[in-house]
């Protein structure tokens, strides 16, 4: 029996007797989790210009993963050096990009003087610093990863008890009490045979599982099928990624947060055939959710070319695939996105630079209805929202009401009441509403103002399907959202307890 074996199995003895418990647990936390996207295809940018943020948008983009390096952005202890990520930040927000942020590498005053790579001596220290980052950018950011490839020693070299206990759980907690609506990423691991990524991930899931909501991965391979093969194949010499996530997950999301083809290594056609199929694998696997490639821009500092595209900003051959991908993919992202000042009529508010406002002064009626689209394809989609709320006043106050109008019908298809207490923050919160489009309808997507607070609304969107993933702003939770495999799992653990409990009573 492997290790992996071995170590299963007093696992799923001792939590028999819970099973009916457990695996409702993991569905919740799944639902947790999702809501709508704007697409998984993101890239490793790590603190970019705004030409190279200018490349991304045009290759289809909307994700961006920066690195929040402590070494930099607090030299000194309660020192911080924000200036150049608060531009960093502002200038993928502005271009409508997401960010997910990575947190790692120590300064020296707070890891007794030693290289960037070893863990802080205090993890109060790691977790000040996660709380300051959360606070800071807890508007535009929502999701936070707790340290980069900790299983190799050039980029972590505290232990595996370490990373578990004082980096990601601390740092976890930290990121939770500053946002509770924020989401915890990693365990970032690289698949590599000398990491001994494989037992990392499975104490990371057996340890501190319950403190992740999305899990991070990276792998490097020779060609996009090996990649594939490393994540959910049947590798000879270790279990697969997605064998581990079966075991010991917990419903959540996957990210495969770094992954490609340096053109120093082989030719901008073979980078650029690698990367279209290493887009079109992660499109046809639903537990794989996001993908980053590596990278935006060749460092020039470095001989590792991995852009797609080259220090001067010129777009290589895989620009152009990933350009085509996503234009092949919409409905990978939004279907149809419509701005509030500009799509939609209004009975109440007035245009602002944001979008449309209506203010507490302002009578109730609606501040969105419209934009009686038919382009909207009949079948499972979701309602995306976007909206500010300013004011104060009772949590259970009911402030604005969404829905999904028929107009073809005069029938509203779903609605929703928002209170004060669905909004978090004061940044852009968004709501979604699952539906059923009929075919050919006139479909009015509308903002009812309630007259009590000011309501700012950035965009609608529709999205196809239901369930979809990726960012917060909890209105309305697709229901029903189970794990891939849970009911299989429950009958599998189930079978299992029965046969245990017989064999115990004819040892008896």
């Amino acid at each position: 029996m492997t290790r992996l074996a071995l170590r299963a199995a007093p696992a799923l003895v001792a939590t028999l007797a819970l099973v009916l418990v457990l695996v409702p647990a993991s569905s919740a936390r799944a639902q947790e989790v999702t809501g709508p996207a704007v697409s998984p295809f993101g890239i490793n940018a790590h603190v970019p210009d705004d030409t190279t943020l200018d490349r991304m948008v045009a290759a289809g983009v909307d994700w961006v993963r920066y690195d929040f390096n402590w070494i930099q952005l607090e030299p000194q202890q309660g020192q911080f050096n924000w200036g150049f990520m608060d531009r960093a930040v502002a200038s993928a927000r502005s271009r409508g990009l997401h960010i997910f942020a990575t947190l790692a590498y120590a300064p020296g005053w707070a890891n007794g003087n030693r290289n960037q790579s070893f863990p802080a001596v205090d993890p109060a220290d790691w977790a000040r610093f996660v709380t300051a980052c959360v606070n800071r950018y807890g508007n535009d950011i929502e999701h936070w990863g707790m340290w980069n490839e900790p299983n190799l020693d050039h980029f972590y070299s505290g232990t595996r008890d370490q990373y578990i206990d004082e980096v990601l759980i601390v740092g976890a907690r930290a990121a939770k009490a500053a946002d509770p609506d924020c989401f915890v990423l990693g365990p970032e691991l690289s698949d590599l045979n000398s990491g001994e990524w494989w037992d990392w991930l499975e104490d990371v899931m057996v340890r501190a599982g319950d403190e992740i909501d999305i899990v991070t991965h990276h792998i490097y391979d020779g060609d996009a099928d090996t990649v594939f093969e490393e994540l959910d194949g049947k590798p000879l010499s270790k279990p697969s990624f997605k064998y581990i996530m079966d075991s010991f997950g917990q419903g959540q999301e996957v990210w495969l947060t770094e992954t490609g083809w340096q053109t120093a290594d082989v030719s901008e056609p073979v980078q650029a055939a690698e990367t279209r199929k290493l887009l079109e694998g992660v499109l046809a696997r639903s537990y794989v959710t996001k993908v980053f490639p590596y990278e935006a821009k060749d460092d020039p500092n470095i001989t590792s070319k991995w852009g797609i595209i080259r220090d001067d900003h010129s777009p290589k051959l895989a620009h152009g695939e990933v350009q085509a991908i996503t234009n092949a993919n919409p409905i990978a992202g939004a279907l149809l996105r419509f701005e509030a000042e500009t799509h939609f009529q209004h009975a109440t508010g007035s245009g602002v630079p944001e979008g449309w406002q209506a203010s507490a002064s302002d009578p109730a009626g609606h501040a969105l209805f419209g934009p009686y689209t038919t382009s909207v394809p009949p079948g499972d989609r979701t309602a995306v929202f976007r909206i500010r709320l300013d004011g104060q006043g009772p949590a259970d106050e009911v402030v604005a009401q969404i829905d999904v109008h028929d107009a073809t019908a005069n029938q509203v298809i779903v609605e929703r009441a928002l209170k004060r207490e669905d909004f978090h923050g004061a940044g852009w919160n968004q709501f979604w509403l699952n539906f059923q489009a009929p075919a050919g309808a006139q479909i009015e997507l509308r903002v009812r103002h309630e007259g009590v607070a000011t309501l700012t609304i950035d965009r609608v969107e529709v999205h196809g399907g239901r369930n979809i993933r990726g960012e917060r702003g909890l209105g309305v939770r697709p229901c029903g959202a189970v794990p891939p495999g849970s009911g299989a799992n429950l009958a599998s653990l189930l079978l299992l307890g029965f046969g245990l409990l017989v064999l115990r009573r004819r040892a008896a």
